[in-house]
């Protein structure tokens, strides 16, 4: 019941009551006094809830409008661009005046959002930013199916194009992605390989900046991965050859390969700080791989690729002679092959670059040569590790022995006498004298860790000096003089008279007055006279120069007395240059 319809309920009732009695007035009164309070109260509150009551009703509805208007998506990418330039700016706005949030390098792929005037709107997966860059700094790629053969067209041309590598690595990575499985063969492989290593001498040279640091670091987002090494003093980068090793997997053709057997044979890339058992295992697996089969024609290669091929060879049978010789076994099948693969090489079809590679390839062998030639003569074994071989028809002998140490070999050179008492003789021994029961005497000796080649020794023929080769690392070979020089007192030796012997001396010539690294110097005749001479060929790598001398030095104190660049402006050489080393030697090539 509403209330007005109470409000007249009870007067009617009052006034019926009223006509009886007359004893309703003061309730009449009441009640038409709490209804007029009522209403007024009411008059009085409705403006405020009417205003509460509003704001209640418009929450409800912004609370069901959000949850039936969809969150904004981000926004959509519009395809991808490469960037193609160094230190291209990344800016927070799209005008020349926006603030710089980044520097892009080269190569970097960007994900494209819009474009606002000249600017194109992308973000930076590798550096999680986002940003405008003006469009003629990007090109515009797509990684669809469809698009591989316009991505393959442009990586044909960058492969060629010095000072592109990183922008051409960034190619080969979006060809891989839009091209199918069935598709990918050795070519974008081979290609990623050749621009990694030109990225990387281009890193190594003097002359290399922060752009080329920046696309090293920007490379590595798409996998290229590089090896640094110090060589000769400096920092030396390399690339460690993963795309190689993915081309020889998937049947290259004879050029792929050879590219690929080369990249991964490099002799500046091998890790000095390999183990000998490592670097023997290494280079074994180098060799293996240069004498893989060639399933798409060796014939086919151009004279210049075969070149290589050989020269790398060479430099490596060279290294493995001179292992074998520190592990005990054969060397001259190694050096033989070393040899062989240097010969082959045709000196006409030859770049400046091949040039060195000749260069440094001759010198390897000539390192190891004398591994090549067979033993003279091989003398008696006296004890268990020293053997001795005879020093020419001069009363001379050279022992050879093991040292104190693991490794160190010992040379001693003995005045060998013509009546030597046998091993275990006795003394006083019927029918020999003191002088024939005292044996050889130690004239001179000294100890190396190195490889001594017996077979190098040379005597001059007044029986006062000899030469002997020796190698104490790989592609380093020294040359030991031994001299007679004064004389010593001899006391007596079982009633031998005291009397005066020689004194002699051993001096080591190094290949060059530098820290051993690549180069050999070796024996190449004896001048007689009063001022008997040493003729000698020095060849080595000093701070990335090839130098090549041929000397003549005074036998008595070994200083040169001439020397030139060519034997044949000597004279010396045209007339007591050896023969044996004539025909042999790598010197004269």
């Amino acid at each position: 019941m509403s209330p007005a319809c109470s409000i007249r309920s009870s007067v009617r009732a009052c006034a019926t009551v009223s006509l009886r009695g007359g004893k309703c007035t003061a309730y009449v009164a009441t009640a038409l006094g709490a209804i007029v309070a009522a209403v007024v109260l009411a008059l009085t509150s409705a403006p405020a809830l009417a205003q509460e009551s509003g704001r209640s009703a418009a929450s409800a509805a912004n609370a069901a409008n959000a949850a039936a208007m969809p969150v904004p998506p981000a926004p959509a990418a519009l395809g991808h661009a490469l960037v193609a330039t160094d230190r291209t700016p990344l800016r927070a706005a799209p005008r020349e005046g926006g603030a710089v949030q980044a520097e892009l390098t080269q190569g970097d792929l960007l994900e494209v959002r819009g474009q606002r005037l000249d600017h194109l709107q992308v973000y930076d997966h590798r550096r999680e930013r986002a940003g405008f860059v003006r469009a003629e700094a990007l090109r515009r790629v797509s990684l669809q199916p469809g698009e591989a053969d316009g991505l393959l067209a442009v990586l044909r041309f960058l492969r060629h194009t010095p000072g592109q590598e990183a922008l051409g690595i960034a190619y080969v990575a979006a060809y891989l992605r839009s091209a199918g499985a069935e598709r990918i063969d050795a070519e974008p492989f081979d290609a990623l390989g050749t621009m990694a290593e030109r990225l990387a001498r281009r890193a190594s040279s003097a002359r290399a900046g922060e752009a080329v640091a920046a696309q090293i670091e920007g490379v590595g987002a798409y996998g290229v991965r590089f090896v640094t090494l110090e060589r000769e003093g400096r920092l030396h980068l390399c690339y460690e050859g993963d795309a190689f090793r993915r081309a020889l997997a998937l049947r290259p053709d004879a050029g792929q390969q050879a590219r690929a057997m080369l990249a991964l044979t490099r002799h500046d890339c091998v890790d000095p700080m390999l183990t000998p058992t490592a670097r023997v295992a290494f280079d074994a697996w180098r060799a293996d791989l240069l004498d893989l089969p060639w399933p798409r024609g060796y014939n086919e290669l151009p004279a210049l690729m075969k070149n290589r091929l050989h020269l790398r060879r060479a430099g490596l049978w060279a290294a493995r002679a001179h292992q074998f010789s520190r592990l005990g076994r054969a060397s001259q099948p190694a050096a033989e092959r070393a040899l062989a693969e240097l010969a082959t090489v045709n000196k006409n079809e030859f770049t400046d670059e091949d040039q060195l590679e000749y260069a440094e390839a001759a010198i390897r062998v000539g390192a190891v040569r004398w591994a090549a030639m067979p033993q003279a003569m091989a003398g008696a074994t006296g004890a268990a590790g020293a053997g001795m071989v005879e020093a020419g028809a001069h009363g001379l002998r050279l022992v050879v022995r093991a040292g104190a140490e693991p490794g160190q070999t010992c040379v001693g050179l003995l005045a060998a006498e013509r009546h030597a008492a046998p091993a275990g003789a006795g003394r006083g021994t019927p029918g020999r004298t003191p002088e024939q029961e005292a044996g050889p005497h130690l004239l001179a000796e000294r100890c190396t860790f190195g490889t001594v080649w017996t077979r190098s020794a040379a005597v001059r023929p007044a029986g006062d000096a000899m030469a002997l080769a020796v190698q104490p690392l790989e592609g380093w070979t020294e040359l030991w003089v031994f001299r007679a020089e004064g004389a010593e007192k001899v006391g007596d030796k079982v009633g031998d008279k005291a009397g005066e012997r020689p004194g002699w001396r051993i001096d080591v010539l190094p290949p060059a007055a530098a820290a051993p690294g690549l180069g050999y110097v070796e024996f190449a005749g004896w001048v007689p006279g009063a001022q008997p001479r040493l003729l000698i060929a020095r060849e080595a790598r000093t701070e990335g120069r090839f130098h090549r001398r041929f000397e003549v030095l005074a036998l008595d104190t070994l200083d040169p007395v001439k020397q030139a660049s060519t034997p044949t402006q000597l004279v010396a050489f045209g007339q007591w240059s050896d023969a044996s080393w004539r025909r042999r030697t790598v010197a004269l090539r």
